[in-house]
């Protein structure tokens, strides 16, 4: 008897954390929805194991600097690269990143807070230099 009241405490538990996160999920699609502006995010690295893969993504809005990330499935997703990114203008942690949206438009990326810098210089085996490569970093 007290086995079975373990296994049905424990089905309670389970869900209502489903139902929940089932909730929270819904009310951020509701707010985004509702209050959702666009800007350019700067994804920075991947974490996660065999069951899911997560990208970690950099954004500035108002001089404040906000990061993210969220589980990618078969995305083409790379590094140091930018993408369209919708978050709400009451809570910016509430956000979105939209993976198959690249953005390469230099303008866009300083509207949205990073700054171009001229970081690296080429040189050959002589130590002849032969040409700067400009790189764009996120503003800290």
């Amino acid at each position: 008897m007290n086995r079975i009241k373990s296994v049905t405490i424990g089905l309670i538990i389970i869900g209502t954390v489903i139902i929940y996160s089932e909730f929270q999920i819904d009310k951020e699609k509701q707010e985004l929805k509702k209050f959702s502006e666009e800007t350019v995010a700067k994804t920075i690295s991947f974490s996660g194991s065999k069951s899911g893969k997560l990208i970690h993504y950099l954004f500035s809005l108002n001089n404040k600097d906000y990061q993210g990330s969220c589980l990618i499935k078969k995305s083409n997703a790379k590094l140091g690269c930018f993408y369209k990114l919708s978050y709400s203008s009451r809570d910016p942690k509430i956000n979105k990143i939209y993976m198959d949206k690249e953005i390469t438009d230099t303008t866009l990326i300083m509207k949205a807070g990073f700054k171009k810098y001229t970081k690296i210089n080429k040189y050959d085996v002589n130590g002849n230099f032969l040409y700067t490569k400009d790189t764009l970093y996120f503003r800290r």
